[in-house]
């Protein structure tokens, strides 16, 4: 913001960096501040000479913006407790969106799964002036040709992303994108505390490879264990802070991390976006042809011959299928496009909300403007190996900070042991439910056993109870 302060307003010393978007608003307009600004930002922004109440969602969609018009009252949150908690909306959970929810964990924008509650769409510009809304969408990515190479590209934007007034930490959990953003950083901040969540059990924590990273970069890491006794009604308690069903099992192991950082750090780096930009998901994102059928088949976490039986429509899937059609000219570029605008958007919204609940503000530094620019550059060759392991760029330039070990080994992904709750779920899934509930009693008896048989069945089940805990405490 200092930068956009004494290139366009000649100040050289602004206060801070909202006098700078208001000042930037009333000089240039909205669009011109989406095109300019680089970062994560969700505005509102009342023009009380015009009349007008103007939403603005940076491009890549990190910060959340949520809205409602209720017998002409506009609300806008960065959250839906705080629509909710307005008393002007009676809350319904919309039935056609638990098809998103239950395939993608997450309700993609404009939508939620609350009815007349909307997002606004990452790129978006959304004027209401007390009669209609204007909407404005940009959300194709500028190319920015640079005479940086990737791995200079990729070390300022994380530096950058570190500029702060208050001390700045980050997540490390042993993996190659929180252990590079971390070794990064430590060559410049000497004092640099990180923070891995764990579970104590085999298959089930990544904590020795943190530990790993940590000890050989010197870095401070806090060690937090997630207690499997307390993990189910930890889930309740989030749910009931959240107002909203959770996406994913570790928002509970997240949510800890944050609790950790409160009071030692203000600032945490993050390293969502590394898989959509530098092609992670190998199984499914290494496929180099298919069709929207067969793309939809590995996506999804719940099947339709489940989400049937439990009486959750599939008609939004044809909305997913024409998106993803729309995503590019071959079958790579439409998942990549998918995984970049969509699935990504989930991510960054999880983690958001799990760390500003107390007051620590999460940037994922990968979900930059400028490596996003330079990664859409690179062609496939250039993102996966000989044997199909993506990630290809990103290995080579972590070769310089860290041990092979880490860099090639197998993802685990922040694990939950789920399958230890499966009778405990069950019960309360059997105690909230009933015929009068967004999935029946009778459907979900119908279709258990062919749930169990899945794999994920443990994911599955959590994702049921998240829905009918959400609908006793906020809906009925």
């Amino acid at each position: 913001y200092k930068e956009i302060s004494k290139k366009y307003l000649n100040d050289d010393y602004p206060k801070n960096d909202t006098s700078v978007v208001f000042e930037c608003l009333l000089k240039y307009g909205a669009s011109w501040c989406l095109k300019k600004f680089r970062g994560m930002f969700a505005i509102f922004f009342i023009d009380q000479r015009k009349n007008e109440f103007t939403m603005i969602r940076d491009v890549l969609g990190i910060k959340p913006l949520f809205y409602t018009l209720i017998d002409n009252n506009l609300i806008v949150s960065s959250e839906v407790k705080g629509i909710l908690s307005s008393d002007y909306i009676i809350p319904k959970i919309n039935k056609e969106h638990l098809f998103y929810y239950f395939t993608e964990r997450h309700v993609k924008a404009p939508d939620t799964l609350i009815e007349n509650i909307y997002q606004v769409i990452p790129g978006q510009i959304l004027t209401w002036n007390t009669k209609e809304f204007k909407s404005q969408l940009n959300r194709d990515l500028q190319i920015n040709k640079t005479g940086k190479s990737l791995k200079e590209t990729l070390v300022s934007t994380v530096n950058n992303w570190t500029v702060s007034d208050v001390p700045v930490g980050t997540y490390l959990s042993g993996g190659l994108d929180s252990s590079l953003i971390s070794s990064i950083i430590k060559t410049k901040n000497k004092s640099l505390q990180s923070w891995c969540a764990f579970f104590d059990e085999d298959g089930f924590s990544e904590l020795e490879f943190a530990e790993q990273v940590a000890d050989e970069n010197d870095i401070s890491l806090n060690k937090v264990q997630v207690l499997e006794n307390d993990y189910l009604n930890k889930t309740k308690e989030l749910i009931s802070e959240k107002c909203y069903p959770l996406s994913v099992p570790n928002e509970i192991a997240l949510t800890e991390i944050s609790k950790s950082m409160k009071g030692k750090i203000k600032v945490a780096l993050s390293g969502e976006g590394a898989d959509e930009l530098f092609g992670g998901y190998d199984r499914i994102m290494s496929k180099t042809k298919g069709s929207s059928e067969s793309f939809f088949s590995q996506y999804n976490y719940v099947p339709k011959n489940i989400l049937n039986s439990l009486g959750i429509s599939n008609v939004k899937s044809e909305y997913n299928t024409e998106l993803f059609n729309k995503g590019g000219d071959n079958y790579q570029q439409k998942v990549f496009n998918y995984f970049r605008k969509y699935h990504l958007e989930g991510l960054l919204m999880r983690v958001d909300f799990t760390s500003m609940q107390n007051s620590i503000e999460t940037r994922p530094c990968l979900v930059d403007l400028d490596l996003f620019s330079k990664a859409s550059t690179l062609k496939f060759s250039e993102l996966y190996d000989e044997d199909k392991k993506g990630k290809k760029p990103l290995k080579e330039i972590a070769s310089s900070y860290l041990n092979e070990n880490i860099i090639c080994r197998k993802k685990i992904g922040f694990p939950v042991p789920l399958n230890k709750y499966i009778n405990e779920i069950t019960d309360e899934i059997l105690n909230i439910c009933s015929e009068e509930t967004v999935i029946k009693k009778s459907d979900f008896q119908k279709t258990y056993p062919d749930i169990i048989k899945r794999p994920n069945h443990g994911q599955v089940l959590w994702m049921i109870f998240n829905v009918l805990y959400f609908e006793s405490q906020f809906i009925n």
